[in-house]
């Protein structure tokens, strides 16, 4: 049977998670075993990076236009060799149903990189001295100069140096780290030679982004261009310095971090179920927040150590709190089901609305333990320290490893604790 053929229109190429987040959704609700489909996007704003736009859009038919006219001369021609084909619009308001097949487990697109370029990204590395086995991390730390028109966009950014002792942890692991991003950004400073600084690095290309995401023990940065190619390289993600939004990490190996979101009206902390129940879920400008008197408050260094060392022992399968932690999760979704129940009773209201469901109940993402350890108001009561065995809980003491991860005042130099690092 034939393949109908179809077309989405991408607005805006320059956005490298606005490309990555659209043909991810459009190539999973349609996939190529049922659709021909052709991709258009306006030639007069440059793509953000093009060797990512040609993973993206491996095995389509793409159109490069320059007007209107140009547009519907596109969409004429396809009608002619399709009468019934579809145009997909630009409509991130999915049903429920959909979920899985964007982001969940029944997701059928991902990108991978050729045996060609394999061997491209061989010889990068070569070239910027990282050995051909040694493990990756991609690290995006959003400060906002890229685009700075969207200064109305602020409360997403962060202070890279709260991840130097992250950096140095996963250093000291035995990782090479690659700082992705633009000439904007402030400059790593003393730092092992084992951090690549990719923006300021003379040997940097285009083929940086997507080779060493796809290359990547995980990923580690905040929600950004970057954290959504991650997500179409399937590669695990520790998501930091996260808004409260309705929307989250989609598999069992993604942690989220949050930021923290102070009211100075009440004075103290809001907890995740204030936060999610609450008109504040849905704020995406800088301004809502100051006229809200709600006050966004970065992951510190310990935050962003203790929750590196969780992503990297639980990928290692040696993270010792994994029963507490599913313990943990299954209380955070009991809050998370009251978002998801008012979100969708407001949706049969209320037209607008950015997502009709609370994303993060569908997921199998998780919050970070030790971002909860930190931070014990979070889910409105204090969480003792608790060792699981054989699912009987028994009170601790914590190690001297955690309890200076929660005083930020140790990191890990190998494998042994340092004082001060």
């Amino acid at each position: 049977m034939a393949r109908r053929k179809a077309v989405y229109y991408l607005g805006q190429p320059e956005r490298i998670g606005e490309a990555c987040d659209q043909i991810n959704r459009v190539r999973n609700l349609h996939p190529a075993s049922d659709f021909d489909l052709t991709v258009v996007w306006p030639v007069l704003r440059p793509v953000a990076n093009a060797a990512v736009m040609e993973m993206l859009c491996r095995g389509l038919q793409t159109v490069q236009v320059r007007s209107r006219e140009e547009l519907l001369a596109v969409y004429q021609r396809i009608q002619q060799q399709d009468p019934a084909f579809l145009f997909i619009e630009d409509d991130r308001h999915h049903p429920e149903e959909e979920y899985a097949r964007v982001y969940g487990h029944e997701r059928t697109f991902f990108c991978t990189l050729t045996a060609e370029e394999q061997a491209r990204g061989q010889q990068l590395r070569s070239r910027l001295g990282i050995p051909a086995t040694a493990r990756l991390v991609t690290l995006h730390v959003r400060e906002g100069g890229y685009v700075p028109n969207l200064n109305y966009h602020n409360y997403r950014d962060a202070n890279i140096k709260n991840y130097y002792p992250a950096i140095r942890y996963l250093v000291n692991r035995g990782y090479w780290v690659v700082r992705l991003g633009d000439k904007s950004m402030q400059k790593l400073e003393d730092l092992p030679p084992q951090v690549i600084d990719a923006p300021f690095h003379p040997a940097y290309e285009p083929f940086f982004e997507p080779y060493f995401i796809a290359s990547s023990r995980f990923y580690l940065g905040v929600p950004s261009g970057p954290m959504s190619l991650a997500r179409v390289f399937d590669i695990p993600s520790l998501l930091t310095n996260y808004p409260f939004l309705p929307i989250a990490p989609e598999t069992h190996r993604d942690i989220l971090v949050y930021k923290k979101y102070f009211s100075t009206q009440l004075g103290r902390l809001l907890s995740y179920e204030e936060a999610i129940t609450s008109p504040v879920v849905d704020y995406n400008l800088t301004q809502l927040f100051e006229q809200s008197g709600i006050q966004l408050i970065e992951n510190s260094p310990a935050e962003l150590l203790a929750a590196t060392w969780e992503m990297e022992t639980l990928l290692d399968g040696s993270y010792p709190y994994t029963e507490e932690a599913a313990h943990v999760q299954r209380q955070v979704a009991v809050i998370e089901e009251k978002a998801h129940v008012l979100r969708k009773l407001f949706n049969a209201r209320e037209k607008g609305r950015r997502n009709p469901f609370y994303m993060s109940y569908l997921s199998d993402g998780r919050i970070s333990l030790e971002f909860i350890r930190l931070n014990p108001g979070f889910l409105g009561h204090v969480w003792p320290t608790v060792r699981w065995q054989n699912f009987t809980p028994t009170i601790e003491e914590e190690s001297v490893e955690m309890v200076g991860l929660r005083k930020g005042r140790l990191a890990f130099a190998g494998d042994s604790v340092v004082e001060g690092a």
